[in-house]
């Protein structure tokens, strides 16, 4: 809809489509803005004046809301906009027994140094109707109390709260009178924020800062809503993000399109995993272990410049959402280093990408992974008791596993290749990857099974079901989790063995050591010599951390291990877990997203939440099995 004249047709046709519960988005005259998700028992206002630029950020902090009225504020259409909103009003009050008007403004700029920490202080201003301040308290003190929890550059906000006779900008008259206010039965909250994202001396803006200030906001007024509806209302939501936005924009749906496009484009670990590590080994032996291997690598497939200027060339400010505009924000600062990465391969600038994007090993995880290779035996023979199944018949295996999906979900699809184009398993854009050359321990076939198809495949078929295909690609940082989730698959299957746990800490042990300075001989000797690694793991365990210049990625198995325990423990839903691949900080994300109902639950779950012993051990760690008490009870 687009009104070219605020007329009364206009309104009684904005009115009967929030009466069918139809979605509202509505251009007004001079640039103002009228959304309505769908039928709701408040609205957000924002009346814009003619001002500088600065004031498109204050509509910012508005534009994320599931009801939100953005009004030029100009003297001809003053009236006007008093009618469209009583009128609002009186169709929506009734069907909710209460409505709640909440104008967001702001104040006027402290005059602090920029130089001082002050000048980015959060600061917000309360104003309502001396006449409500009892009926209403309880939701005066949501809004108060979630404002307080505000931090921006490190700097709590101030909150005060003012019971007046009117309730408005200074020189504007309020969005309704006393009188209709209580024959509608409609609350009305002013809200005056000052405008720290602004510089008023040098006529600066601070994006970053009016984003983040959006992101938190909009926390506090959902979480106002849902005080206010529980409490003033007939209607009884479950929970406060139920009053974020259910529709999804045709520009969310481009970006997010676009973002997965350049994700797909290449295959990130592929292009920096040597194509030559079978040769690499053995002339590294014939050399006596003291000659560092030459790796060769795969062409890019990709021109960075050119995949740099189109990913920046995305409009990510376009997505009003500030959950979802985060989510893209954090991709595509992750996709950006992935490019500089390939551009630095082979070069030492490629271990300081890696550092920016896994992280450098923690202490705690050094010595997490220095007690397993203390705790655990080493040239143990464990893995191969029992012999070894050829590449193909891993992926007759694996074809098993597909059946158990499709059970669940008719249309699912994969495939399981042998290839000499990798080494070991690797899942590629939903594909399993079978090195022609592998052979698995009979002993560890179920624990991969379930680490690659149960986890990886499983994750990516489940995200690609979801409406934002990032899903499937993968999150900014999601590897942590993913593979966590995937050791953690291992354990519930009873295929967790040892010698595997010592991998994994051997693993961070040389990422540890590759970021100290170590050459690829000095590591190679640390696994073989001082944590008695036969030479091939010792290799492997080398090649994987030196592989492109430095790879620091292989350390989060580890360390996803510990923090999906450690999420379980705490009371942490699994089920979120497999909507898709996301990192343990997205949780929040999606389930928010889930109570929006802009997410589903996921399609499929892996086979072995069916199995009674599985569900055992996922018992004793929900009841806090430590890490060392894991192995213990490995044997």
């Amino acid at each position: 809809m687009k009104a070219l004249e605020l007329n009364q047709q206009f309104i009684l046709e904005v009115c009967q489509r929030l009466n069918d519960n139809k979605r509202i988005r509505s251009s007004l005259p001079q640039g103002g803005i009228l959304f309505f998700d769908r039928k709701l028992p408040f609205l957000c206002v924002h009346r814009q004046r003619a001002l500088p630029k600065e004031d498109t950020l204050t509509v910012s902090l508005v534009r994320g809301e599931a009801a939100y009225l953005v009004a030029a504020e100009r003297k001809t259409l003053r009236s006007k906009t008093q009618s469209l909103i009583h009128q609002l009003v009186e169709t929506l009050s009734p069907q909710f027994r209460g409505f709640l008007l909440l104008e967001v403004w702001t104040g006027t700029p402290q005059n602090i140094p920029i130089t001082e920490p002050q000048a980015s202080k959060p600061y917000f201003k309360i104003f309502t109707p001396e006449e409500d301040s009892k009926d209403y308290n309880s939701t005066h003190d949501v809004l108060r109390s979630n404002l307080r929890r505000i931090r921006i550059m490190k700097q709590r906000a101030e909150v005060d709260i003012h019971y007046v006779r009117r309730v408005a900008p200074n020189d504007l008259p309020p969005l309704l009178n006393n009188r209709i206010r209580s024959t509608l039965n409609c609350h009305l909250i002013g809200l005056e924020v000052t405008p720290i994202y602004h510089n008023p001396d040098t006529q600066e803006s601070y994006p970053l800062v009016a984003r983040k200030l959006q992101r938190t906001l909009s926390h506090a007024l959902r979480c106002t809503y849902y005080d206010f509806t529980r409490s003033h209302t007939t209607h009884h939501p479950k929970h406060y993000h139920v009053f974020g936005r259910r529709t999804v924009t045709k520009a969310v749906y481009q970006i997010d399109q676009q973002l997965a496009s350049i994700n797909n484009a290449f295959d990130f670990l592929l292009q920096v995993t040597p194509i030559n590590t079978i040769q690499a080994w053995k002339t590294f032996k014939r050399n006596g272990f003291e000659k560092a291997p030459i790796f060769h690598y795969r062409p890019s497939p990709i021109d960075p410049l050119a995949f740099k200027k189109a990913l920046y060339n995305i409009n990510i400010s376009k997505v009003e959402d500030p959950t979802l505009e985060d989510l893209f924000q954090e991709k595509r600062n992750e996709l950006d280093r992935e490019i500089s990465m390939l551009s630095d391969r082979g070069t030492k600038n490629f271990l300081y990408g890696s550092l920016q994007l896994y992280g450098a090993v923690t202490p705690s995880l050094l010595n997490t992974a220095q007690t397993i290779l203390d705790k655990t035996p080493s040239r143990s023979g464990k893995n191969g008791k029992g012999g070894s199944i050829t590449p193909q018949d891993f992926a007759q295996r694996s074809k098993d596993e597909f059946i158990h999906f499709q059970k669940q979900a008719a249309h699912f699809s994969s495939q399981a290749e042998v290839t000499n184009e990798v080494t070991g398993l690797m899942v590629s854009q939903g594909r399993l990857l079978i090195s022609s050359e592998s052979r698995i321990p009979k002993i560890r076939v179920e624990a991969l099974i379930q680490h690659e198809v149960g986890t990886h495949i499983l994750t990516y078929f489940n995200g690609s079901q979801q409406p934002f295909q990032l899903l499937a690609c993968g999150l900014a940082e999601c590897d942590k989790l993913q593979e966590g989730l995937s050791v953690l698959a291992e354990y519930l299957v009873g295929g967790l063995s040892r010698p595997r746990l010592r991998l994994l800490a051997g693993r961070v042990v040389a990422s540890h050591s590759i970021t100290n300075g170590a050459t690829f001989i000095e590591t190679f000797r640390l696994l073989d010599h001082t944590y008695n690694f036969d030479q091939k793991t010792a290799y492997n365990i080398t090649m994987r951390i030196y592989r492109g210049g430095g790879l620091t990625k292989d350390a989060v198995y580890l360390q996803g291990l510990l923090e999906v325990m450690q999420y379980i423990q705490d009371g942490g839903d699994i089920m979120p877990l497999f909507v898709g691949k996301l990192g343990k900080q997205h949780v929040p994300i999606i389930q928010e997203l889930q109570h929006r109902q802009i997410l589903k639950a996921p399609l499929i779950l892996p086979s072995y939440l069916e199995n009674e012993k599985a569900l055992k051990r996922m018992k004793k760690i929900k009841t806090g099995l430590s890490l060392l008490q894991l192995i213990k009870s490995i044997k």
